[in-house]
């Protein structure tokens, strides 16, 4: 079973379209969180990661700020070998 993934976005962020594409493409399903659609998700994403930066993405216990392809991908794939 794989493991959740979570990616806090902004709607007019072109890393976080990136992303979504990127989670897409591979087909992992995840859940979006826009942090305009309430302050209490902006919040949640700050608790959780210390970050206040999009996107922002929690694979499993991984925390990844910001768009980097080859550490979303050794991530992904580090989480598809604990399956």
């Amino acid at each position: 079973m794989e493991r959740q993934v979570e990616v806090y976005t902004n709607p007019e962020c072109p890393n976080c379209s990136a992303v979504k594409e990127q989670l897409l493409s591979h087909g992992i399903p995840f859940i979006e969180k826009d942090i305009t659609s309430a302050r209490s998700v902006r919040q949640e994403m700050v608790d959780r990661t210390g970050s206040m930066s999009v996107p922002t993405m929690i694979i499993g216990e991984k925390i990844i700020i910001g768009y980097d392809q080859p550490l979303i991908e050794a991530a992904l794939h580090r989480e598809r070998e604990v399956d």
